[in-house]
């Protein structure tokens, strides 16, 4: 048997041979047992594939497993209708079916007569039988790709295997593409490769395209289509179109990947790129074949398996092409490796070439190390190497240079060096002057050293060194013989001068500031290095000549001694002559290095240059001083950069065009200046600066406005301003005074000086006055610092009378400064005023810093002197030009101390950058100096840290000051609160601040607590605090504020408390308050509000405490029934009137203090109170109320606390509910018609009562018993009842009570001793009942009384007690026994009870009831 391989290595079909035919039985037994189950006789049956059958097709025919002929009559009729079958096309896959059944059933019935056939007959049907297999067989055999693109025309368009199909082709293009843009955008080909690289490059060209399998078999299957009828039957999505579009994407996956791997080995410059290289791209060429491996075994779902399964076992047969056709692939892959091997020969061509490297390169030494490198910076060209594949080199172009080249070298580093042409090139690499750092093995491109660090061969790296690519067609600018590309016929400059403005070389010596061109003997100048050698103006005795000349990178200045060793003795240091032939003689032409020269010959080295920037000339460069290395053999010195000197150089001769004179200065012919201006120098370079004269053309900015000579803060010397006024307040000075008429200096800021004079007309006819003395002129002047600066002094003439003005420029903040008025010799009437005006002229309106008028008529001779305030720093007044007008400077309010302030710790007329900050700190001082500053809560530290600032994000947003706690502030509250922006806590309490509010409030926004309670404010709310809407709190209790709440309040959405109580506000409430649906707390009382309560409250919902006490608003409650959080109303002492609101308090579940007291209101207690449950105050007294206490005051308060009824007319008993207020703490019933006896268990219930009221009511009966059981009262008060019987002894025992009245009652009996007992009693009347017996001494155990009535009404006898008589002496006491001790007689039997029978209200106060909890 011979298989058919395809070129993929895969077998694609089998070719049989007679002898591979075998045996076996008819019965199709296994393919391992048919050896064993056939008989020694040859069998008539054929099987043509002993592996588990398959589906097998051609194009023409559906072969059968089996074939068997038996020996009848019509065996060879069968076998000819075989035969035809075998040669014709069969038209449907079910009829061949149908005939390979019908085969397989006649193979049954012919097994037994193949058997019993002779000799004859079996060699004639085994001949048959291989002439038929011989025609199927020549059919052969394929199968469909193992990969992902079979799954593009084998599946359904949108099932799972076509989007993993899609998704496989789509990375495979998409790295490959990725792979293709970055080589060809950030990628080269390398300038050359090693031989070796070159094989592996060849070698791997041919593996691409062998394993490219993806290529050939797109490209077979494009070029014959072979099997696509079957294809269609086999598989329902299989269309011709989506088999060509798949196998079209395989060819084009394959080709560039093939591409792509041929990039990747022509880019590669060694073996390991190589390799790595051509693996990641074989692995994605593959990854076809790899997802298809993953669904075959089930990783990608059971349709990807089934399908991959199906395609697996799918083969197809095709004809066997003859001629040119059936080669057709063959050829075409032929094609395309010739072709990749074409593209790489090119590539080679190119590199052997070398097109891809730089034929000029431009190399920059760096010369910190070794300076003579710089005469090898230039350009170098490329040599070619001797083979294709050597590395080239780099000689230096220019001739007149320093020679040197580039060559790779391959010692111990395989890197790029550097060596001068004096080197053998043999020695290059074992000589190299400078050799790169970095290992290159592959490198041919010298600029790929550009980057690496080179060293010397002493191991120290160069600091600086570059090389860049030079166009051919730059060459000759950039690469010509004279360094930096200059004209070699130009004229350099023949004198170099110092610049005056430098101090020079300077070291033990004094050196030359002059420095000529050296010039041979027919007078043309001598060049060193293609540049000038230039010999100082002096020559030192012992040093001999100055000379300044190039050394290849830098300029050096040096001494003739310095050049000079033992070998030079004799040679004449003050030779020109001398000095150029020794410099020839110790410069080596061939390496065109300086050579043997002394340690310490240098003094001076200058910055290095380039081609670029040099000139030819050392103008305009910086020197250092020199320094040499440690080791102690380098002869060439560095410069130090750590010690710059002082020195510049300029050209020395004036050319109109090229080196002009400076500053107006004309050139002569000879080259010399005619300097203008007071310049001087070669040039006209010397400015006259800081001379103490002031000179207008340099009085400008460069030059530091004339080095300062025109201002009086800036000029020194002893000439400043002598001579320089000729005109002043509007006069032609008789004589020149002193004076800075040409200040410009910005830093300057203007002092302006307003005068006017008058003088008598007498004194100008002629005639001496009387003192003797004429009246010429007089001086004003204006000095600072103790007379060290004069601004101006000059002297004006009396008999110009006008008025006239004089501005002076002064330092920024000046202080320390007077004017005076000097020589006034006259008696007779002179009168000057004057204006000092911080600014110009046209500042006059608004800006005084003084204003004095000198009026002495009876001694006008004497001197007068005023002093100037220090002026505010510029910086200061524009950062404040929009916070402060200009008409509070100086003027001595607030805003100027804090101004001044601020000004004071300005520190040289220089303010922070911080603008906002400065308008904040100058808010702060002003409240401060506003307020009368009686606390020092201001300092030099950041005013965050303050002790009443709090900041957040350098904003200060907190401003709290407790005047108990801190001192009491007594000024104002400035109008500068409102530059605070960020404020949000405002709270100034208890203090004594006057004034009004400053509308400036209203800019605070973010406000959300504004309290300045308990001060002495006045004036009205600013309707600007409408626009406070972040406030939450409103706290402006006890001031004097008039006027009405503004109905702007409503706009103030989250407002939460407002308390204005104990003001002189007046006025209705505003309807805008219902507006305020977050209020929870509206304290209002002791104003003058009027009117009604406004309706619109019912809309506060939020409300917890309204407090409207002593005002006088009149009519009814409105419906407060919204409120559901009302906690708290109190509303007494005002004229509300009608009857006791009944649903719209009702329904207020949580309401805990009421209190109505001191009204009109009329009518019953409403019984729908009773659902009031929460109450704890019930506060209704000195009303006109009437009918009896309702029950429910006992049953549905079980808190209650404090119940006041008193001064109302009720009637009736105490109900006996009222034995459940065990809380009950206070109650006062005086002052109605209440009647009956005090029941013992209403008493005995009143567990926790501390204050009980029953005056002036009828109530008769005895007191009960259960009185004693009230431990905790200390106030009782029964008078002007009817009650009689004894006093209960359990009374004595309430030993915390200490108030009791029970005067004007029925009582009888004595006073028992027990009275003793009550020993915190303060006040006690017993008064106007029937009391006998004596006044017990025990009284006397009661230590603090001080109001004891006890002997009207009653029949006491015999005397007062001593003892008693004592305390009550002692504590001042009011008592009607006082004069029966004092007399020492009976009490006696009184008369009628007199009035003064309850202490008066000074001396009793009445607990109040007008208060919250």
């Amino acid at each position: 048997m011979t298989k058919s391989v395809d070129m993929d290595g895969v077998v694609r079909s089998e070719r049989y041979s007679d002898d591979d035919i075998e045996e076996a039985p008819l019965a199709a037994p296994a393919p391992e047992q048919a050896q064993e189950q056939a008989p020694a006789r040859v069998r008539s049956t054929v099987r043509i594939r002993t592996e588990k059958p398959k589906r097998t097709y051609s194009d023409d025919i559906i072969s059968q497993d089996f074939l068997a002929v038996g020996a009848e009559t019509d065996m060879e009729e069968r076998l000819r209708l075989l035969e035809d079958a075998v040669n014709h096309n069969v038209d449907t896959l079910q009829k061949m079916r149908d005939i390979n059944a019908n085969l397989k059933v006649e193979n049954r019935n012919l097994k037994k007569k193949v058997e019993n056939r002779d000799g004859d007959g079996d060699k004639r049907t085994l001949m048959l039988l291989q002439q038929l297999s011989t025609k199927v067989v020549n059919k052969e055999l394929r199968t469909l790709s193992d990969d992902v693109y079979s799954f593009l025309f084998c599946s359904k368009v949108l099932s799972v295997p076509s989007f993993i199909g899609l998704g496989t082709v789509f990375i495979q293009f998409s790295v490959f593409a990725l792979f293709l843009g970055d080589l060809l955008n950030t990628q080269e080909i390398p300038a050359n490769v090693e031989t070796l690289v070159r094989v592996g490059q060849a070698g791997a060209i041919l593996i691409n395209f062998m394993a490219q399998t993806d290529v050939r078999t797109g490209m077979r299957a494009l070029i014959y289509q072979e099997g696509v009828e079957a294809l269609e039957n086999e598989f329902a999505g299989f269309t011709r179109r989506r088999f060509i579009i798949a196998n079209i994407f395989m060819l084009s996956q394959g080709l560039l990947g093939t591409v792509v791997s041929i990039q990747l080995i022509v880019y590669s410059d060694n073996i390991f790129d190589l390799l790595l290289n051509f693996t990641a791209v074989m692995f994605v060429s593959e990854l076809d074949e790899l997802v298809f491996y993953m669904a075959r075994n089930g990783y990608l779902g059971i349709k990807s398996e089934k399908l991959a399964e199906k395609i697996q076992e799918l083969e197809f047969g095709t004809q066997n092409r003859a001629g040119v056709s059936g080669y057709m692939h063959v050829i075409l892959f032929g094609l395309l490796v010739i072709a990749g091997y074409i593209y790489f020969a090119v590539i080679i061509g190119l590199q052997a070439g070398n097109t891809s490297l730089p034929v000029y390169v431009k190399a920059e030494f760096g010369d910190s190390v070794d300076p003579t490198l710089g005469l090898y910076s230039g350009c170098y060209k490329m040599i070619p190497g001797p083979t294709w594949s050597s590395r080239v080199t780099y000689k230096q172009v220019q001739t007149e240079r320093g020679q040197g080249r580039f060559t790779y070298c391959y010692d111990d580093i395989r890197s790029w060096s550097f060596s001068p042409l004096s080197v053998a090139e043999e020695d290059a690499c074992e000589y190299p002057a400078l050799q790169s750092a970095e290992e290159r093995p592959t490198s041919f491109d010298l600029l790929d050293a550009k980057g690496d660090q080179w060293k010397l061969p002493s191991g120290n790296p160069i600091q600086t060194f570059q090389l860049v690519e030079v166009d051919e067609n730059r060459v000759d600018a950039e690469c010509g013989e004279i360094f930096g590309g200059g004209d070699s016929e130009e004229e350099l400059c023949p004198i170099i001068t110092m610049e005056q403005s430098f101090t020079g070389f300077s070291d033990d010596r004094d050196w030359s500031r002059s420095y000529n061109q050296m010039l041979a003997e027919d007078g043309k100048p001598v060049y060193f290095y293609q540049h000038p050698i230039y010999v100082g103006e002096f020559v030192d005795p012992k040093e001999g000549l100055e000379l300044i000349f190039f050394t290849g990178r830098r300029w050096l200045s040096t001494t003739a001694q310095g050049l000079t060793t033992e070998a030079d003795e004799g040679v004449d240091l003050s030779s020109e002559a001398a000095m150029l032939s020794l410099l020839r003689d110790k410069t080596d032409v061939t390496d065109f290095r300086l050579l043997s020269l002394e340690r310490g010959a240098y003094a001076f080295i200058s910055q290095s240059v380039d081609q670029a920037n040099d000139r030819g000339t050392p103008l305009g460069l910086r020197w250092y001083h020199s320094r040499y290395g440690d080791n102690g053999f380098d002869s060439f010195p560095f410069a130090d950069i750590s010690r710059p000197a002082d020195a510049l150089f300029s050209c020395g001769k004036c050319d109109s065009e090229r080196n002009p004179c400076r500053f107006e200065g004309v050139c002569l012919a000879d080259g010399t200046c005619d300097c203008k201006h007071g310049a001087t120098g070669k040039l006209c370079e010397i400015k006259p600066l800081a001379n103490g004269i002031c000179n207008p053309y340099f009085n400008k900015g460069p030059d530091r406005f004339d080095g300062g000579d025109c201002c009086v803060s800036t000029c020194e010397g002893v000439s400043c301003g002598v001579g320089d006024m000729t005109e002043a307040f509007g006069q032609e000075l008789r004589r020149s005074g002193n004076g800075y008429p040409y200040c410009i200096d910005p830093n300057m800021v203007p002092l302006t000086i307003t005068m006017n004079h008058t003088i008598d007309p007498t004194f100008f006819s002629g005639v001496e006055d009387t003192a003797g003395g004429t009246f010429e002129s007089y001086f004003l002047e204006v000095n600072c610092n103790d007379g060290e600066e004069i601004p101006i002094r000059v002297a004006l003439d009396p008999e110009i009378v006008r008025e006239s003005s004089q501005t002076l420029y002064v330092a920024d903040q000046m202080g320390g400064c007077a004017i005076s008025f000097l020589g006034i010799q006259s008696t007779s009437l002179f009168n000057a005023t004057f204006q000092l005006i911080d600014g110009l002229p046209e500042d006059a309106a608004n800006v005084a810093v003084a204003s004095s008028e000198m009026r002495d008529i009876s001694d006008v001779t004497k001197d007068a002197t005023f002093m100037i305030p220090t002026l505010y720093a510029k910086c200061l007044k524009e950062t404040l030009k929009d916070v402060v007008d200009t008409s509070a400077y100086y003027s001595g309010t607030y805003q100027d101390e804090a101004m001044s302030w601020m000004n004071a710790e300005i520190k040289n007329a220089r303010c922070s950058n911080d603008e906002e900050w400065r308008i904040q700190r100058y808010a702060l001082v002003a409240l401060w100096r506003a307020e009368g500053s009686p606390v020092e809560w201001v300092n030099k530290n950041d005013h965050c840290l303050w002790s009443r600032i709090n900041c957040k994000d350098n904003h200060p947003v907190v401003i709290t000051h407790d005047g108990d706690t801190t001192g009491r502030l007594n000024g104002t509250l400035a109008t500068e609160i409102g530059l605070l922006t960020h404020l949000e806590r405002l709270d100034v309490f208890t203090n004594d601040l006057t004034g009004t509010l400053p509308s400036e409030l209203g800019l605070l926004t973010k406000l959300t607590f504004l309290g300045y309670a308990q001060n002495a404010h006045t004036g009205t709310i600013p309707t600007e605090v409408g626009q406070l809407t972040a406030l939450e709190k409103l706290l402006l209790w006890q001031n004097q504020l008039t006027g009405s709440i503004p109905s702007e309040i409503g706009l103030l959405s989250d407002l939460g408390e407002i308390n204005l109580q104990e003001n002189n506000l007046f006025g209705s409430l505003p309807s805008e308050l219902g507006a305020l649906t977050k209020l929870t707390r509206l304290t209002l009382f002791t104003n003058y509000f009027s009117g009604s309560l406004p309706a619109e409250i019912s809309l506060m919902t939020s409300l917890t405490n309204i407090v409207m006490t002593q005002n006088s608003l009149t009519g009814a409650i409105p419906d407060l029934s919204k409120l559901s959080n009302l906690d708290t109303l109190i509303l007494f002492a005002n004229l509300l009137s009608g009857p006791l609101p009944t649903t719209e308090l009702s329904k207020l579940p949580t309401l805990f203090t009421l209190n109505l007291s001191t009204n009109e209101f009329s009518g019953t207690i409403p019984q729908e109170w009773a659902e009031l449950t929460s109450l704890y105050w019930m506060i209704v007294n000195k009303n006109q109320l009437t009918g009896t206490i309702p029950e429910f005051l006992g049953t549905s308060y079980p808190d209650l606390n404090r119940l006041v009824l008193d001064e109302n007319q009720l009637v009736g008993s105490i109900p006996d509910s009222f034995a459940n207020l065990s809380n009950m703490a206070r109650l006062r019933l005086q002052s109605n018609q209440l009647t009956g006896e005090l029941k013992p268990e209403v008493f005995g219930g009143w567990t926790s009562m501390g204050q009980l009221y029953l005056s002036y009511n009828q109530f008769n009966g005895t007191l009960p018993s259960e009185i004693g059981m009230l431990s905790d009262m200390d106030y009782f008060e029964a008078s002007g009842n009817q009650f009689s019987g004894q006093l209960p002894d359990e009374l004595w025992t309430n030993t915390n009570m200490n108030t009791l009245y029970l005067d004007n009652n029925q009582f009888t009996g004595s006073v028992p001793t027990e009275i003793g007992l009550l020993s915190n009693m303060l006040y006690m009347d017993l008064t106007g009942n029937n009391l006998t017996g004596t006044i017990p001494s025990e009284i006397a155990m009661i230590p603090n009384l001080s109001w004891f009535q006890i002997l009207a009404g009653n029949s006491f006898t015999g005397t007062v007690p001593s003892e008693v008589c004592d305390v009550l002496i002692a504590n001042g006491a009011t008592s009607d026994v006082m004069d029966s001790c004092l007399s020492g007689t009976s009490v006696g039997a009184e008369p009628e009870p007199i009035n003064e029978t309850t202490p008066p209200t000074d001396a009793t106060p009445t607990p109040t009831d007008a208060t919250t909890p």
